[in-house]
């Protein structure tokens, strides 16, 4: 393990390794998955827990039709919004997004985050993931833009009769290497938050108020926008094509690459 880690990209490490079957796969035989992202929030967890339980994502995900995929019902296990310190009157505070589920599909946790930003806001309502998870009234996705994969971790991962074999040695360095990024990123935040702190206290001694900080989650959101004219509601935005629609225009192409065939 020791080996393949120095050839991995730095934030790749390789904690353990066990025989498999021939048929074994890490995408479609694991049983439970748990995904990750520290995010800067508030307001959330009453709509996060609208996710918990067996629904059709289809609004809440990349449909990918034409890899296959049709059925959109995944079982969300558990989503929690805890925070990661105790300064709650912090605008930098931080907080942590947990997902459990049994299985996601193709971009459903950013676009599940990207919708909780918009209620998290003031924006929405949190009354929007009841409507967007009733596929009889919206059988639409509306057009919305994902939270980024910045803060996103596939944190955990389950599955049934696999005996890991874990190397002493390889935790020891895995641990010196996270220290290692720990440190170099804890000197990069630090910095930039001592001048942060400089440019506020600036404001506070001599040019008033600070506006703090409307536009945190820019990078962490593409549909990020403040509260304005210019802000359209979800459910009066275009929408893509139904799932439906979908399936009959791949089958539509599907013959006709057989006819020219």
């Amino acid at each position: 393990m020791h080996i393949l880690n120095k050839l991995l990209p730095e934030d790749i490490r390789v904690l353990a390794w066990a025989p498999v079957t021939a048929d074994f796969s890490a995408r479609f035989s694991c049983l439970q998955r748990t995904s990750k992202g520290s995010l800067d929030i508030s307001r959330m967890q009453a709509a996060a827990q609208k996710f918990v339980g067996e629904h059709d994502f289809r609004n809440f995900c990349k449909m990918d039709v034409a890899g296959g995929t049709t059925n959109f019902r995944r079982r969300i296990l558990s989503f929690d919004i805890n925070p990661l310190d105790n300064s709650p009157s912090s605008p930098y505070q931080m907080h942590e997004v947990t997902i459990t589920g049994l299985a996601f599909l193709w971009h459903q946790v950013r676009c599940m985050v990207g919708v909780l930003f918009l209620i998290g806001s003031g924006l929405e309502d949190v009354m929007l993931v009841d409507k967007m998870l009733d596929i009889e009234k919206c059988p639409r996705k509306p057009q919305y833009g994902m939270a980024s994969e910045i803060p996103l971790m596939l944190f955990d991962c389950v599955f049934e009769d696999v005996n890991w074999q874990r190397d002493e040695q390889a935790y020891e360095h895995l641990v010196s290497h996270f220290q290692a990024l720990w440190t170099a990123q804890m000197v990069r935040a630090t910095m930039l938050r001592r001048m942060l702190d400089s440019l506020e206290y600036s404001f506070l001694t001599g040019l008033g108020t600070p506006t703090l900080p409307s536009s945190q989650l820019a990078p962490l959101v593409t549909d990020q926008k403040s509260k304005s004219k210019s802000y359209k509601p979800m459910m009066s935005r275009q929408t893509s094509a139904s799932l439906d629609e979908l399936i009959d225009y791949h089958q539509s192409k599907r013959r006709r690459l057989d006819e020219e065939d």
